[in-house]
């Protein structure tokens, strides 16, 4: 019976280590914007660890991103899938309002995208209430108003992008 434990123990060691290998190379096309190739990496990892939000996330920013995919409409719907079913998640745990705000982003993103440009403000709009400083959805959100014609919110919110960054965080 031991020898069959320590087997055990090696295979789940052999197990998450190639997972996370998997996962590493993921990330790492990702960040060299190869997301045509990463997505079928987190593809690949999500079916070995189907509960992994972060992979999950890898997954949504890699379908966000592959602007080029002839399948555009529907990434950016299963990412909004994805996204609300880990938003549901993270709205029950205390203190991780900054994770959260970033869920709520790429769903602004992927509504955005979608030429819904009222529900992707909703989402930029909840994401700045998660995080005051949140620059990049406050940014989306004032472009958001311009292109809807509301210019005087537009003009209140840049002032706001100012003073946020303007501020020295050192």
């Amino acid at each position: 019976m031991r020898r069959l434990c320590v087997s055990v123990a090696v295979c789940l060691l052999f197990f998450s280590g190639g997972l996370r290998a998997e996962s590493e190379a993921a990330e790492a096309l990702l960040k060299k914007g190869q997301f045509d190739a990463a997505c079928p990496v987190f593809e690949s990892a999500l079916r070995q660890e189907p509960t992994s939000d972060r992979l999950k996330m890898g997954l949504v920013r890699c379908l966000l991103m592959r602007r080029e995919s002839a399948d555009y409409v529907v990434d950016l719907r299963r990412a909004l899938r994805m996204l609300e079913e880990s938003i549901r998640i993270y709205e029950g745990i205390p203190g991780q309002e900054k994770a959260l705000a970033w869920r709520h982003f790429y769903a602004g993103m992927a509504l955005w995208y979608l030429n819904q440009s009222e529900l992707a403000l909703a989402a930029f709009d909840r994401a700045l209430r998660l995080d005051p400083t949140f620059h990049q959805a406050l940014y989306n959100s004032i472009t958001i108003l311009d292109e809807l014609g509301r210019y005087e919110e537009a003009r209140l919110r840049k002032q706001t992008y100012i003073r946020i960054a303007t501020i020295d965080p050192f």
